[in-house]
């Protein structure tokens, strides 16, 4: 895709770190649509006059982009500068990563997150989905029973499956991205395997349960108890992983869903 030959930048104001401020004019394009995935960025030379800083400059902020999932430096291709990236959930999963690996964020925060999205998301797809993807969902649900008589990846792997056909029957990709990016962070502090279950065969018989009661709801066009059903499933998941005085704070969250 060609270079957009109206795109200007401005020149970077003294003092400041300049890199910073080229990251978030190009930024900016990007995020209100200058810039699409595809487009290319000036070549390194144009960056610098349009700029006014120096090569190296240029590709410090370069580096940031890139680091940040935005673009992908192209500084060989005699076509021009960077690529301009589509939308990855990748930087999404990363600054939730780091937000933990920091200790700003704990499991408690992460599941409490779930449980609003993934609960409200099984309410609207009560309210919203077609039969196709009723259907979907149902295919899903059947791909989980017999998944009970395999090993825990499988039943894993097939519940994964489940919430993505829910996620796909209300058509909102924000809160499908959310969902995907939380479910992957909160088994990643979990360290959900099943050799951490008592009895991990139980575990998988009683969320399949869980998952029959959410598509029986959304079958029914029944909201409430959509919501109950998927809080309820997640707060079975993780709350033996979790202290007495944290599960206190995620109680409420099942207690409420009837107020969907």
């Amino acid at each position: 895709m060609p270079k957009d030959e109206t795109l200007r930048f401005t020149p970077v104001p003294r003092p400041t770190r300049a890199y910073e401020v080229i990251v978030e004019q190009v930024e900016n394009a990007i995020y209100t649509g200058q810039l699409v995935p595809g487009a290319r960025l000036p070549s390194e030379r144009e960056l610098m006059a349009q700029f006014g800083v120096s090569r190296a400059t240029v590709r410090e902020a370069l580096r940031v982009l890139e680091a940040g999932g935005l673009i992908r430096s192209r500084r060989t291709d005699p076509g021009g500068g960077a690529e301009v990236l589509p939308f990855s959930t990748e930087s999404l999963y990363k600054a939730l990563t780091s937000l933990v690996a920091m200790e700003q964020l704990d499991l408690l925060a992460v599941v409490q997150f779930r449980m609003v999205i993934e609960g409200n998301v099984a309410g609207l797809s009560a309210q919203l989905r077609s039969d196709d993807q009723l259907a979907a969902i149902e295919a899903q649900l059947a791909a989980m029973r017999t998944a009970l008589e395999k090993d825990y990846d499988a039943f894993a792997a097939a519940d994964v499956a489940f919430h993505n056909a829910v996620n796909a029957s209300i058509g909102n990709p924000l809160l499908a991205v959310c969902n995907e990016v939380a479910r992957g962070v909160t088994i990643k502090l979990a360290g959900l395997r099943s050799a951490h279950r008592d009895d991990p065969k139980q575990f998988q018989a009683d969320q399949f349960l869980r998952h029959q009661e959410m598509y029986e709801a959304i079958r029914d066009q029944d909201s409430p108890t959509a919501v109950r059903a998927a809080r309820t499933h997640l707060y079975e998941s993780f709350e033996e992983f979790l202290p007495e005085e944290q599960r206190d704070q995620l109680r409420p969250l099942v207690r409420a869903a009837g107020e969907f």
